[in-house]
């Protein structure tokens, strides 16, 4: 009769595996820069960029034209909206919104090249850098021309630590800098500061609860409880009022800060 492995000991060596092979290292069969530079030809059909952001949020901003040239192409094939990732001029990644998998089921997000690259913007001079993960927060924080560090996914912040460009490119740009992590209404989301806290001393971890209503109170609104993985972006879509919303932020840390 066969032996059938320990689960466990599957579990180990899958857990070894991963740490010793690099799967996002691996050379993709596809040009990222020829499949950019084919979506970029494509126009994005009207109202598209507002499923990810809303239209009054888009139109509040001074540099929103320049924001999506730069960021926003349109892939025909999954007759989708996509965000390109970029390190200056370089295209790291691509992010397929609500694409197709092999078996034809759609998923949220599919990413083309990277999934461990980190879009991050670091000024010397700043003192606060926010941190908020995943791709429509991405181009927000484009848009609000904030200081940010942007992960594709909460597995990426999980292992910070095993992350290259995170250890020798932006580690050393937050030194003497303030972070604040806004979360999800969701646990796992909530739990992410842990892994940040390993990498930075220096967190203020803002529950995206406590700054709705923070917000109601001080701008006038409808206090209700907030729907399971309810994030910044759906807070921002909720009151679209862009400047109350900077001004609320503000004035949150600022009252954290002296507690």
């Amino acid at each position: 009769m066969t032996k059938l492995p320990n689960p466990k000991e599957f579990k180990s060596f899958k857990a070894d595996l991963s740490k010793s092979i690099k799967f996002d290292e691996v050379e993709p069969n596809y040009n990222l820069e020829n499949i950019y530079q084919a979506m970029k030809k494509n126009s994005t059909p009207h109202g598209r960029v507002s499923q990810l952001i809303d239209k009054e949020i888009l139109q509040s901003f001074d540099n929103t034209q320049k924001v999506l040239k730069n960021c926003i192409l349109f892939d025909k094939m999954n007759d989708s909206v996509a965000i390109a990732i970029k390190d200056d001029e370089e295209i790291k990644a691509i992010a397929i919104h609500r694409a197709k998998d092999k078996d034809n089921n759609i998923i949220k997000w599919k990413t083309l090249g990277s999934k461990s690259y980190i879009p991050h913007s670091i000024r010397d001079n700043s003192k606060i850098v926010f941190v908020l993960v995943g791709m429509k927060e991405y181009l927000l924080m484009e848009l609000m021309q904030l200081d940010y560090i942007v992960p594709q996914s909460d597995s990426i912040v999980k292992s910070l630590g095993s992350n290259k460009q995170w250890l020798e490119e932006i580690k050393p740009k937050i030194k003497d800098k303030l972070i604040v992590y806004i979360n999800e209404n969701d646990r796992s989301s909530q739990e992410l500061v842990n892994p940040l806290k390993e990498e930075h001393s220096n967190i203020l971890s803002i529950d995206i609860n406590s700054l709705y209503l923070f917000h109601i109170i001080g701008n006038g609104g409808r206090e209700q409880e907030l729907p399971k993985g309810y994030d910044f972006i759906d807070f921002c879509n909720s009151f679209k009022d862009i400047d109350s919303i900077q001004q609320s932020i503000k004035e949150y840390i600022e009252m954290e800060l002296k507690q």
